[in-house]
């Protein structure tokens, strides 16, 4: 979370993170579909093996973001519920 600038920018940083994982998951779904009708079609072995590769590829990009929003996602209600803690104990709660 370096770099957000406070709690106020937090909530920003974390809904570009969520959009930047819900867009490379839908693009990388579309992609892998696409992969898969042409992996349908083909016969070059040269040219599925590099669709495959490719696939692979995108499987990972979309593991990849879907781990960085939840990492990002689980570090901020960690702080936020950690801060409620604290602000209860010193309440007396």
């Amino acid at each position: 979370m370096a770099g957000c600038g406070g709690n106020l920018h937090r909530a920003d940083f974390v809904e570009v993170v969520r959009d930047h994982e819900r867009i490379t998951v839908e693009t990388c779904v579309s992609l892998i579909n696409s992969i898969d009708d042409e992996l349908a079609n083909t016969t070059d072995n040269d040219r599925r093996a590099t669709l495959e590769d490719l696939r692979e590829r995108l499987i990972y990009i979309s593991s990849s973001s879907i781990a960085i929003h939840s990492y990002v996602y689980a570090s901020v209600v960690d702080e936020e519920l950690i801060a409620e803690l604290i602000r209860n104990k010193w309440k007396g709660q």
